[in-house]
């Protein structure tokens, strides 16, 4: 006697589906997690070269900038802006090095959702809110 298992590949396949689909729904969610933060970075990185080249040649032009917080803020760092990335000004720093032959600026600007009016909820540009301390630092000679 012959018996058929019509039902047995469907069944396997149907289990086949159930073990690997949230594994690899989890693979999207992972990349698109890494890809974001390598996003958030590049956009940082940038934004402090932007920043300290900025601010090393408002430098030359008025000397005054080098003390004044609220000069660097009207110059350079109010010109920055990312939308849901760079949004507020306090999220740069800068520091000066006059030791050196070589004048140097150099400007970190950091990102952490939550701060500064970052909103970290389900409507950003990120599949899910990372909760990221990410920082960026850029030198640049004044003379």
């Amino acid at each position: 006697m012959m018996r058929h298992h019509h039902g047995t590949n469907l069944a396997e396949a149907t289990a086949a589906i159930v073990l690997f689909l949230p594994l690899f729904m989890l693979m999207i969610v992972v990349t698109a997690s890494v890809s974001t933060a390598c996003l958030l970075q590049n956009a940082l990185s940038a934004s402090a070269h932007r920043a300290a080249r900025s601010l090393a040649l408002a430098c030359l032009d008025n000397p005054e900038v080098e003390n004044n917080r609220s000069l660097q803020e009207a110059l350079v760092f109010d010109q920055i802006r990312i939308p849901g990335i760079i949004v507020d000004s306090r999220q740069f720093d800068a520091s000066f090095d006059n030791q050196s032959q070589t004048q140097l600026v150099t400007v970190t600007v950091s990102y952490s959702p939550g701060q500064y009016g970052l909103y970290s909820g389900p409507n950003t540009f990120a599949l899910t809110p990372l909760p990221l301390n990410l920082k960026a630092s850029a030198t640049h000679g004044m003379r």
